[in-house]
């Protein structure tokens, strides 16, 4: 997997050199990594997202996931920024942040249920994250975290949301927007049914 992963972002920094743009079947849409010197809170850098991308009349949010060619498209995003490899080239964190947020709660039986969602709505249904983390272990009912993806190891990983990092945005145009209506969703049962949500793991 973890050749493919190296492939894709290859490609994908050739392809950058041209366009700077990733395109999808239904909409175009612009990433940018903000990179050392602009490392915030996750909550402060899904706010930037969509303040940039309403600046030009899209819609803004930290980076989903859906496949591994998103995860590609990020770590080419970090080669550029000096932030691949086993050290960063520019003395900074490697530690990237994505929209991601894990919460744990319980079923009716009183077992753990973690349940992962998307800043912009996306399902949740691309997951690179380790039942062997640690930090899940820790967790109480009611907790949320953040994910993040380590450019160095390409690792996704876990925080308290608290510690500041570069960010990757991702900002889909208005039309690109309404095509996609109806089309993303929640990992978990919507609220109100009577359905038991499935745990990620």
């Amino acid at each position: 997997f973890g050749i493919m992963v190296q492939l894709v972002t290859s490609l994908l920094i050739a392809l950058n050199l041209f366009w700077g743009l990733r395109c999808d079947i239904l909409t175009i849409q612009h990433s940018l990594l903000y990179g050392p010197n602009n490392e915030v809170l996750p909550a402060v850098a899904q706010k930037n997202c969509a303040a940039s991308a309403a600046a030009v009349g899209g819609a803004g949010n930290l980076m989903s996931l859906m496949s591994v060619l998103d995860e590609g498209y990020v770590y080419s995003l970090c080669k550029m920024a000096g932030l691949l490899g086993g050290v960063s080239e520019v003395g900074a964190s490697t530690t990237v942040s994505i929209g991601g947020q894990l919460a744990r709660m319980e079923d009716r039986d009183g077992k753990p249920v973690f349940q992962m969602s998307w800043a912009d709505g996306s399902a949740a249904k691309y997951n690179r994250l380790s039942n062997k983390n640690p930090v899940l272990a820790a967790m109480k009912v009611g907790d949320v975290v953040c994910v993040a993806v380590d450019c160095a190891s390409r690792v996704w990983i876990l925080n308290n949301c608290q510690e500041k990092h570069s960010y990757v945005c991702k900002t889909i145009s208005k039309v690109a927007e309404q095509q996609q209506a109806g089309s993303t969703g929640a990992s978990t049962a919507d609220v109100g049914t009577k359905e038991e949500p499935a745990s990620l793991f």
